[in-house]
């Protein structure tokens, strides 16, 4: 049968939107349900023999998102599309898809992403235009038969980060971001929010006839909402700033758009994260300094400049500066350079001989080392910010360098308990800093058993008590211990939990505020089933308050 959710003609999208003539899926579409890809490191995996050969006769590879009810959003592959541009565009369609807490529409897409996983929307991913539209009769039999709805995002359209065609004299706009919207704006947004797609059409109407917006030649007037959505949030983003008169859009930046537009303005910011929230990155060929933040000599930083978590690929010695947004940025194998550039950010230097920049002297700084983390405080305000640094072996101030290793660490593992039912020594550490007046202060547990039970403990002297009631562990405390029965948690999937601790308040019997000078002690109660139900313990960790 005719495919009825799909329209190729260049430049248009064209979308059924009548959620209720929608299928769920056929033995075409269907052959790809069950695909595992959780043995892959990147998700991808060649097609099993399993699934029909229309599919088969076109893409080699495929990977998914799961929907929260556990059905897939589908992107096939074809042979010219690298994994890397793939897992860059999985990356943005899940952030397209994930809640923004606080915002107006976006605090809670669930419905959205349950829609597109019923509808089993799929991506498909072919290197050209040329190897899509004349791609022979197999090419023609999976647009005709394939019983889901479809959208296309083209290879030579992905631009990866640091890549010539993202940072060249010229740079280009990556086409994944608009792409990806449209699959999650038919497939998601409009079957689930009804009223923001009328808001969405309203503003689309206005901003066609103020002339703020002006759709391609031929494009039907019932797509002029998708591409005008699509167009203006790349512009958010900054996408267009280095071509401001694109003949589509009168507005190249977030400013002018504020003021010009600002229908869209509050659709976007009350669907969208403000910064992007999706990892980027950079091609390992980059070499240089890779800028998220605005550099007015450098094109490309116009929208690089609203990318918070951004990690080298390769082995170069490459540097990278953040934004003044709190970020995340991860180092390669290579010596790097890293400046977080306000904000609270996260620096992991990777392998290397790594250094954190700062644009101050080092007196206007306070540095402090606890359970392996460097927190590097900037007293000064609006310059530097907060940054928490891990694998890094240098710091550089304007008025010379330090080396990591003359810091002490005020945290101490002083203390092992026993091994689980998982095999392994759970574990406990402190994150945040050991300046009291900094009240900041977290603990985490790994290595547990999932989907168990358990809370933190605390007490201001050491122990060693072998298998306090029946547990199978060693409870690494002694004297008054408190125990933060308020923040009960059950591990994850992954073996962890953690809470925030409020130092001013630390929990019943201790009924004490940490001062500076002294010393705590910290673990973690949890339950476990080694064979029969039981507990155990993590080992213990203090810390020396300042």
């Amino acid at each position: 049968m005719k495919n009825p959710f799909l329209c190729l003609a260049p430049l248009i999208v064209c979308f059924t939107v009548t959620a209720a003539a929608l299928p769920q899926g056929g033995p075409i579409a269907g052959s790809l349900d069950n695909i595992d890809t959780s043995g892959s490191p990147d998700g991808i995996v060649p097609l099993p023999g399993t699934v029909h050969p229309t599919i088969t006769n076109v893409f080699d590879r495929y990977t998914k998102i799961t929907a929260d009810n556990g059905n897939p959003i589908h992107f096939l592959i074809h042979a010219n599309v690298s994994n890397a541009k793939v897992a860059h565009a999985r990356r943005i369609l899940e952030q397209h898809m994930t809640d923004v807490p606080g915002s107006t529409y976006g605090s809670d897409k669930r419905a959205l992403r349950e829609s597109m996983g019923n509808l089993r929307a799929t991506m498909m991913f072919f290197p050209t235009i040329d190897s899509l539209d004349n791609g022979g009769p197999q090419v023609d039999q999976f647009l005709d038969d394939y019983e889901a709805p479809l959208q296309d995002l083209l290879g030579d359209e992905i631009i990866l980060p640091g890549s010539v065609r993202y940072v060249g004299p010229n740079p280009e706009r990556d086409a994944s971001y608009e792409e990806l919207v449209h699959l999650m704006h038919g497939y998601g947004l409009i079957p689930t929010m009804p009223a923001l797609q009328s808001q969405i059409e309203n503003a689309a109407s206005h901003a066609v006839s103020a002339g703020l917006y002006s759709p391609p030649p031929g494009l039907p007037a019932a797509d002029i909402p998708f591409e005008y959505l699509a167009f203006t949030m790349e512009t958010w983003y900054g996408m267009w700033a280095h071509e401001p008169n694109n003949g589509e859009y009168v507005f190249s930046s977030r400013l002018e758009m504020e003021a010009g537009d600002p229908n869209i303005v509050s659709i976007l910011e009350g669907f969208f994260p403000p910064f992007h929230s999706h990892r980027a990155e950079v091609v390992a060929t980059f070499s240089g300094t890779f800028h998220a933040r605005e550099a007015s000599n450098l094109e490309y930083s116009f929208k690089s400049r609203y990318l918070n978590h951004v990690e080298l690929l390769g082995t170069a010695n490459t540097a990278l500066r953040g934004n003044r947004e709190d970020g995340t940025l991860v180092g390669n194998s290579g010596n790097n350079r890293m400046q977080g550039a306000g904000g609270q950010d996260h620096l992991d230097g990777q392998a290397g001989f790594d250094t954190g920049d700062y644009i101050g002297p080092q007196a206007d700084y306070g540095v402090y080392l606890m359970d392996g983390i460097l927190t590097v405080e900037d007293t000064v305000p609006n310059r530097d910010g907060l940054d928490r640094l891990v694998n890094f072996e240098q710091l550089q101030f304007t008025d010379g360098a330090v080396q990591l290793d003359t810091y002490v660490d005020t945290a101490n593992h002083y203390c092992a308990s026993t091994a689980n039912s998982t095999g392994a020594l759970a574990q406990i550490h402190v994150v945040g800093s050991p300046l009291v007046s900094h009240q900041d202060l977290s603990l985490t547990a790994s290595n547990l058993p999932s989907s168990q039970f358990g809370y933190f403990l605390c007490s201001q002297s050491p122990g060693l008590i072998v298998g306090p009631g029946g547990s199978q562990g060693n409870l690494c405390l002694g004297g008054v211990i408190g125990r933060f029965v308020t923040q009960v948690q059950m591990s994850g999937s992954d073996g962890t939990m953690g809470i925030d601790v409020n130092m001013a308040a630390m929990p019943d019997p201790a009924q004490a505020v940490i001062q500076p000078g002294e010393t705590w002690h910290f673990a973690c109660w949890f339950r476990d089933l080694d064979p029969t139900p039981t507990s155990n313990f993590t080992g213990g960790v203090s810390v020396q308050f300042q």
